[in-house]
This record gives structure tokens, sequence and C-alpha cells, in this order.
């Protein structure tokens, strides 16, 4: 087992923490709407998970300017938190075969960065998501280190 992946296994609890609202949230959004806005969360020190908006009192978001507004929050709260995520709407191309899914990109103080991906397929009844997977990804925020495999 790499080190990368040994420390998967100790912070996977805490990944997962933070990863879960996100995910909740925007799967209620895909549901409603066939996509999500970009969203963001911090893990605390005490765990706890809190949303991460980087301007409240914006009446209207755009998801294109909202990605990196969410990035540079979350380099600001990243100090004093154990984790943060930054949720999104992606189109992923495996094996040349494109899906959408629901990605939500985890940082953990301790060094490893994850990406979480719930694939989203429209039928005829609606939106199904499939089972998450998760893959290794580059730093989210230059607040902490990022294991390397």
């Amino acid at each position: 087992m790499s080190a990368a992946e040994a420390l998967y296994w100790e912070v996977k609890d805490d990944l997962e923490a933070v990863a879960e609202p996100l995910f909740l949230a925007a799967w209620e959004q895909v549901e409603l709407l066939g996509s999500c806005m970009p969203a963001a969360a911090k893990l605390t020190a005490d765990g706890e998970v809190e949303l991460v908006d980087p301007d409240p009192d914006a009446v209207i978001k755009i998801s294109t300017l909202e990605r990196p507004l969410l990035v540079e929050a979350l380099q600001r709260v990243a100090v004093g938190a154990e984790a943060v995520a930054l949720c999104e709407w992606v189109r992923v191309l495996d094996d040349g075969e494109p899906y959408l899914a629901v990605k939500v990109h985890v940082h953990h103080q301790r060094g490893l960065s994850a990406a979480y991906f719930m694939p989203a397929v429209k039928s005829s009844e609606g939106w199904e998501h499939e089972e998450i997977h998760v893959r290794a990804a580059p730093a989210l925020v230059a607040a902490w280190p990022c294991a390397e495999d």
C-alpha cells in the first residue's frame, strides 16, 4: 500500500463527512434542475460541517463565476479546518465515454486530496445516480501539502 493510500484510509471518515452534505444538496438540485450550482464546505476541528459562501448577499449567482470565488473562499477558511470541499456539476470522459456527474473535490489538511464522482443518468422517470467512486486529485487549496503517490 502506498503512503497516499494509507493516508486515505486514515482520513476517509473526515473526507466523507465533508462530502456527504454537498452530495445531498447537489442531488436535490439535479433532480429539480438537471444540474447543480458549485458549492463548498469545510470540516471544522470540532467535526462540524459548515457551508462556505463567498458572497451570501448575492441575489444572482452564475456557476462559471461562482467556482473561482468558492476556491478563493476555501483558501481563506482552510486555516483551522480539518478538510475543505468543492462540489460541482461536471462532464467526465472515461474510456472514451462521456458522462455527467456530481463531483466533490475534498482536500484534507494532512495532505490528501481526492475527487468523489457520483455519475448521473437521465431516464424517462427522471435523474438517477450511480455508485460513487473516488480518485486521487491535485491540491484544492495551497494552504496544505498534497500527498504524492
